[in-house]
């Protein structure tokens, strides 16, 4: 989805519910959204896999039942990478993102602008199957590990200037709050590593793995500083 339909999304649920939102309504309050990889565990033979990207937030004006996700935009950047090719493909939206979804461009292990959204369910009427779930999926995307030893790290980035990740407060009404554009949001990306380790080092990584699996590393992008923290 481009910038014009992302932003579409949004103005066409505002203006049907008869209202624009600016978001200095919730100034005073914290929205902290997530977007996350969830993969398999981070050492492991080479072959062929599906990667899911979540997105959630912690709001206080997220309810459950009555709140929806509205919207996301953002990348997938390579922030380690060695050994062999690697491949990505087959990106595809989560079912309630796919009305106005954007699988994509791919280069290399790198993907840019994946997005998606959903309408309110404005009057009860517009949008009766609306996704109510948080967490939600997001997208997936395959990815395919070099047969001989390699490692790759892939880490959400570049938000969409209309928003990371939006959501409505109430799902009959098209006024939603965006991170991290909004006062008072925040957007943190979580990232996941993958090791092709050599054959003769498979058990020995695989025993490692279980004390130190699942290196992360945690990239934060606030309305509050603009500041772009690793914490390693």
């Amino acid at each position: 989805m481009t910038e014009r339909s992302f932003e579409a999304i949004r103005v066409l649920g505002l203006v049907a519910a008869g209202m624009i939102m600016t978001g200095t309504a919730h100034a005073q309050t914290e929205h902290v959204a997530e977007i996350s990889i969830i993969g398999p565990d981070s050492t492991h033979p080479p072959g062929r896999f599906t990667l899911e990207i979540w997105g959630s937030f912690s709001s206080p004006d997220f309810i459950d039942g009555t709140s929806a996700m509205a919207g996301f935009g953002i990348g997938i950047e390579t922030t380690g990478l060695a050994g062999a090719p690697w491949s990505i493909d087959e990106i595809q939206n989560a079912p309630w993102a796919t009305g106005f979804g954007h699988i994509g461009t791919i280069d290399g292990t790198d993907v840019e602008e994946v997005s998606g959204g959903q309408l309110a369910n404005l009057f009860g009427i517009l949008n009766p199957d609306i996704y109510l779930s948080n967490p939600i999926l997001l997208f997936t995307m395959t990815v395919e590990s070099p047969s001989s030893p390699g490692y790759l790290e892939l880490t959400p980035m570049n938000p969409n200037p209309n928003g990371g990740l939006s959501f409505y407060p109430d799902s009959t009404d098209g006024a939603s709050i965006v991170a991290p554009n909004d006062p008072g949001t925040s957007i943190h990306f979580e990232s996941w590593s993958w090791q092709v380790p050599a054959p003769s080092s498979i058990a020995c990584l695989a025993l490692w793995g279980m004390v130190s699996s699942r290196r992360r590393r945690t990239l934060s992008l606030s309305q509050f500083d603009n500041a772009i923290d690793f914490n390693s």
